[in-house]
């Protein structure tokens, strides 16, 4: 079961590596998304979808056989991270395009960014975290909810929209991290 620890690591290079070459390669504006820059590109979108693929496979494993045995997790967290996951995957390969398909990919990446707080609560929860992985969670739950706020009600601040998507991501994979090997 140790061996899954280090799938967080693997979940998390993923997304980043991949997606931070399809950024460096076909970056476009700091106001669009990473989806929107993905979808721009044939090669692009493939590199995006396959490493939320990639994340989703390795999340999905760490979680199940290393966090939820660790953290002593109830079933209704496999849940939530099968529904995060799920949402993640419609993210990942139905593009942002104009239409129908961009409200559907909207809708599962917005979904997706809901849950991340959620899973960090299950944690919060937990009688095994250590005081410091509730602290750092409420502290990440918080940043990633002054997030959403600002980007729901405050229109100036879509201008840095990628960058806000970085840090969403960052604070909520850092946060996981230290769970994992610190706390």
């Amino acid at each position: 079961m140790e061996v899954y620890r280090y799938f967080s690591i693997l979940a998390i290079l993923t997304v980043w590596c991949l997606n931070g070459f399809v950024i460096s390669k076909w970056f476009s504006s700091k106001s669009l998304s990473l989806s929107l820059h993905a979808a721009a590109y044939k090669k692009a979108y493939f590199l995006f979808a396959m490493s939320l693929t990639l994340n989703a496979i390795f999340f999905y494993l760490f979680a199940q056989n290393w966090l939820i045995p660790t953290y002593s997790l109830p079933p209704t967290f496999l849940k939530l991270v099968i529904f995060a996951l799920f949402s993640q995957l419609i993210t990942a390969w139905v593009p942002d395009v104009k239409g129908k398909l961009s409200k559907v990919h909207n809708l599962a990446a917005f979904t997706l960014g809901l849950c991340m707080p959620v899973i960090l609560l299950f944690l919060i929860n937990s009688q095994y975290a250590s005081p410091m992985v509730k602290v750092l969670a409420i502290i990440a739950n918080v940043i990633m909810i002054l997030e959403i706020s600002l980007l729901l009600f405050v229109d100036k601040k879509k201008n840095h929209y990628l960058i806000y998507q970085a840090v969403y991501a960052a604070v909520f994979h850092f946060t996981l991290l230290v769970i994992t090997f610190v706390g």
